[in-house]
């Protein structure tokens, strides 16, 4: 084979251009860091997540182990950095200089629909971020000649030249197919789709990618592009993904997805394209009664008073901006606004909003705090570096948070100078926490048996707990209506909708069925139901004058839940 001069200077180029893609955020690299070793990984981490760390080193195994039964293994150990320097969840990976990856420890909770559907957060991130390397670390034909010559130069992998929606959907297919959970057996994904279908907001292949800066920006990598794989495997042609990975990795233009994809599929990237829109009808559902904000950025994370008389919700615009909105029930006018940084989560007490927020601690650490805030301009900050994640009010008007340690959120209350434990039942993470009005009872979204339900238990006695839902559905966002009854979303009929559960009669019953799906339900005491919805143009809030059941039949569990693959012990990490 011939390669001409101008093809080797555009090599030559290509191998001192810095490598491009997102600029992630540092790992801390203060303290005592440790080693632990696998056969094909070396774990890096600080001493004191010792037993976080040999659980990484396992699950990077059993993850290695069943990704290597479907594509070609990456060449060499991989670095894997655990990180507990920020309290939001994210992974990423890089091939240069080396195959790295990162993946930060705080698992997502109510607040993160998109990653709520998880068994195990680090199962879920390591395989997500492992199935980049193992596609991106190939480069054979020509590429494996260059990469011979010039070595690991960032411009000679050939994959990393496709669309973000091939890096995130194969990685996004992936986490799904090999572990218990994964977005692709989430709704969310399924509510932006749906909801680009019904209002002809389809995108293109092209337009299905980071650059695209319109709604829903860049969630639309990983929903379109797991759809777009999981129709070769609904099709019964699991073989094609690995072919169409071989096929990329010696493609001369590796950006042309549609020349590898066509010849295993016979049909072009259009034609799958088109065939994911016919199937994304949202078909025999309800438009929303009433919508009274849209066009959001983010789940509004709706709470409203005691008194149901001012509801508060979170407002992100295209910007990223956010801002706390306080509106009065009655007529809709706002009584303030405070911006804010990243908000995760919100909780009424009295006349004060309490706000837990992102901040910087250090130029490299990102903790969570506790604000109140008493309109129009009382704004006090109530914790220090304290990592809380929600808050929740007690029948003695006092505070209640979630507080993330070392990958797990506990509920505690607020003292003065401390926090105190607030006895909860054992779970290996906690989302929204609610209160019933009575002062009886507690509700909240636990994180057990690698799945999130609603649990129940008297004030005071964690150990007489009750399971309100027991099954494979994301269930979470639980509230109480002023007569005592409780509110929650759950996936169980694929979408998400609102449930009304009676105590005594110990009866869920079915209150909504929209076509955006139905979170963050909240009623307040004239019957209004309240909830967050998706349309085209982002997140809604939307009401309904009645809460009332909907004769829709509702599963026991959720319809897209599937075994994983069986996984065979691995060999114990060595320090």
């Amino acid at each position: 084979m011939n390669i001409t001069r101008s093809t080797l200077s555009a090599v030559a180029i290509a191998c001192i251009a810095p490598s491009w893609g997102v600029l992630h955020g540092q790992v801390d690299p203060s303290g005592s860091w440790r080693t632990w070793r696998t056969d094909h990984f070396r774990v890096h981490a600080r001493t004191e997540l010792r037993e976080s760390a040999l659980r990484t080193a396992e699950e990077a195994e059993w993850a290695y182990q069943l990704l290597a039964r479907e594509l070609e293994p990456p060449r060499g150990v991989i670095e894997l950095v655990l990180s507990d320097d920020v309290d939001f969840s994210n992974g990423f990976a890089s091939t240069f200089p080396t195959n790295r990856v990162t993946v930060y420890l705080a698992p997502p909770g109510d607040p993160s629909v998109s990653l709520a559907r998880y068994d195990d957060w680090l199962r879920l991130v390591i395989t997500h971020e492992l199935t980049h390397i193992f596609h991106l670390d190939r480069a054979d034909g020509l590429w494996g000649m260059l990469q011979t010559v010039f070595g690991r130069a960032p411009g000679l992998f050939p994959n990393v030249y496709q669309p973000s929606w091939v890096h995130e959907g194969l990685a996004t297919y992936y986490e799904s197919r090999l572990t218990n959970a994964g977005r692709v057996r989430g709704a969310f994904h399924e509510q932006l789709l749906t909801a680009a279908a019904t209002d002809d907001r389809w995108p293109a292949p092209g337009d299905a990618v980071f650059a695209n800066p319109m709604w829903p920006g860049g969630f639309r990598p990983y929903a379109w592009g797991s759809r777009f794989f999981e129709m070769s495997e609904a099709t019964g042609r699991d073989s094609v993904i690995p072919r169409f990975v071989d096929r990329t990795s010696r493609q001369l233009l590796p950006v042309n997805v549609s020349s590898a994809w066509r010849p295993l599929t016979g049909e072009s990237v259009d034609d799958t394209w088109r065939r994911m829109r016919a199937a994304a009808a949202g078909a025999g559902l309800r438009d929303p009664d009433t919508v009274l904000v849209r066009g959001l950025r983010s789940e509004p994370m709706i709470r409203l008073s005691r008194d149901g008389s001012r509801l508060a919700y979170r407002w992100r615009d295209d910007r990223n901006t956010q801002r706390v909105v306080m509106i009065r029930v009655s007529d809709g006018t706002r009584i303030g606004v405070r911006r804010a940084n990243e908000i995760h989560g919100l909780a009424w007490a009295a006349d004060s909003l309490y706000v837990a927020q992102l901040d910087f601690s250090s130029p490299v650490q990102i903790r969570s705090d506790l604000y109140r805030w008493q309109p129009p301009n009382s704004w006090t900050r109530l914790t220090r570096g304290e990592r809380v994640t929600d808050a929740f009010v007690t029948p003695d008007r006092r505070v209640g948070v979630l507080v993330l340690r070392r990958g797990v959120r506990v509920p505690m209350l607020v003292g003065p100078g401390s926090l105190m434990p607030y006895p909860a039942p054992a779970g290996n993470d906690w989302g929204r926490v609610a209160i019933s009005p009575d002062g009886r009872w507690v509700a909240g979204a636990r994180h057990a048996n690698e799945r999130w339900d609603i649990v129940l238990w008297s004030v005071g006695e964690p150990e007489d707990v009750r399971l309100i839902t027991d099954d494979e559905a994301l269930d979470g966002d639980p509230s109480w209506t002023s007569d005592g009854r409780l509110v929650f979303s759950s996936e169980r009929t694929g979408l998400p909708q609102a449930y009304l559960y009676t105590l005594g009669a110990d009866d869920v019953q079915q209150i909504t069925d929209v076509r955006g799906g139905a979170r963050d339900p909240v009623v307040a005491p004239d019957g209004t139901l309240f909830y967050g919805t998706l349309m085209a143009d982002g997140h809604a809030i939307a009401a309904t004058s009645r809460v009332q059941p909907v004769r829709r039949a509702v599963p026991s569990a959720d319809s897209r839940s599937r075994p994983s693959p069986l996984r065979s012990p691995v060999p114990s990490p060595r320090e």
